[in-house]
């Protein structure tokens, strides 16, 4: 991530990191917490551009 940011979690919370950061293979919880942020942001902007598209179409 591009600036250091304190984030608090639960202990539930770092448990299901720390399962994650198992399964998907890296190094620590701060690639992790990087990893699956990078990954939501990229579903939200695939989701916002098909809204997009799908407006186009209609407006055709």
């Amino acid at each position: 991530m591009p600036t250091n940011k304190t984030v608090s979690l639960t202990e539930r919370e770092r448990v299901i990191i720390e399962e994650a950061r198992v399964q998907l293979g890296l190094e620590s919880m701060e690639e992790t917490i990087e990893f699956l942020y990078r990954q939501r942001l990229k579903n939200k902007l695939f989701s916002l551009a098909g809204r997009e598209i799908v407006k186009k179409k209609r407006s055709l």
